[in-house]
């Protein structure tokens, strides 16, 4: 043992350029993959200290928006693979952190998922890269364990509708894997709804048959909270037949990758175009929302992924409180592109510092 230990302390006096380079990647590798996720999980609120928390007279979402799982056409392994990575990372934080009673996607889903270039064969891999990342179990009594709910919302990148067609194979091949993209989803004593619905749409044909089919799926009981999940804005947008027929309590969305709240009075009466914005991604506590006025609120989600092109990615999580009372918060990320623009800095000083030693070293044997 002692023999060891004087060997190893030779070998670190011989090779101590070598040994601060091995010491500096490691540090570096702990950093971005460690050690920045840890400090932005204890930046989040502390949810089980929050003073309203009573988990039997509420529901509880984790709200995923816009992942866009990368696909096979203009991405390459590593790409992929380094985004899943950030994702199953970030979501298991998430997830463990909350604990939700169900997983709310607001669309965008894939990358890829609305183009006819995309085969069934990389549809189906994708899907399943999609369940590994985010399908979660949880205990449900005496020991057994079932899947926590997931409710996915098409987007535009999933079945068109923002700037190309949604086209009836692309509802199909979303079906398939996904079910329905106008559905209720039932949990506690909160409906969500899927209507399907963008600002180009309009309530004629196989549209209008599926908002009747939508109508007579609610629940009109005032002690049921009706949640409307759409992917493109609903109060931004002017899709008034959507708060007029469905009259929501709360409005959920996401597609513009950042974070939003509109508000808009007197929306569930009479249409109207008196709606503003605020910008809530400063507040560091629960954003509190009374459901019971005469405002109807819409949470625009942020993304959950580093390629969407913003600065601020985040997990939405959403307390739903009987009679009529909504809690939000955001679960803010880490950048990943500050993480690489990190390891390219390291690389490039590495680089040139070891070019400058190896220089020094010929030039000393010369």
């Amino acid at each position: 043992m002692v023999s060891w230990l004087y060997h190893c302390k030779r070998r670190v006096r011989s090779h101590p350029l070598e040994l601060g380079t091995a010491l500096i990647v490691i540090l570096t590798v702990f950093i971005n993959e460690y050690g920045l996720y840890y400090a932005q999980y204890k930046r989040w609120i502390d949810l089980e200290s929050a003073r309203f928390w009573f988990p039997e007279k509420q529901t509880l979402f984790l709200l995923v928006a816009d992942p866009q799982l990368l696909g096979y056409r203009r991405e390459n392994i590593i790409t992929r693979w380094d985004c899943d990575r950030y994702l199953k990372k970030t979501f298991d934080l998430a997830y463990d952190y909350v604990k939700p009673d169900a997983i709310l996607f607001l669309g965008d889903l894939f990358d890829e998922g609305n183009e006819p270039e995309t085969t069934t064969d990389e549809y189906r891999r994708t899907f399943q890269r999609f369940m590994d990342i985010f399908q979660k179990e949880k205990v449900t009594g005496y020991g057994k364990t079932a899947k926590v709910e997931m409710i996915p919302v098409a987007g535009d990148n999933d079945i068109g509708g923002e700037f190309d067609a949604k086209l009836p194979w692309k509802i199909e091949r979303f079906e398939e894997f996904f079910g329905k993209t106008s559905d209720v989803h039932r949990i506690k004593f909160v409906q969500v709804v899927k209507p399907a619905y963008y600002s180009r749409d309009t309530l004629s044909g196989e549209k209008a048959k599926e908002f009747k089919k939508l109508l007579g799926q609610l629940d009109p009981s005032d002690h049921v909270l009706t949640v409307v999940a759409n992917h493109q804005n609903v109060i931004s947008s002017n899709t008034q037949s959507v708060i007029s027929l469905l009259k929501p309590d709360l409005i959920l969305s996401g597609d513009t990758h950042k974070l939003k709240l509109y508000i808009c009075d007197n929306c569930q009466k009479i249409p109207s175009n008196n709606w503003r914005s605020q910008d809530i991604d400063h507040f560091t506590d629960f954003v509190t929302l009374d459901l019971k006025e005469d405002i109807l609120y819409e949470i625009v989600v942020p993304s959950c992924s580093y390629r969407m092109g913003v600065p601020d990615m985040g997990y939405g999580v959403l307390v739903l409180e009987r009679p009529g009372k909504a809690f939000y918060t955001t679960l803010w990320l880490p950048s990943r592109l500050i993480q690489l623009k990190g390891y390219l800095v390291i690389i490039n000083v590495l680089l040139v510092f070891w070019t400058l030693v190896c220089i020094c070293r010929c030039l000393r044997r010369c």
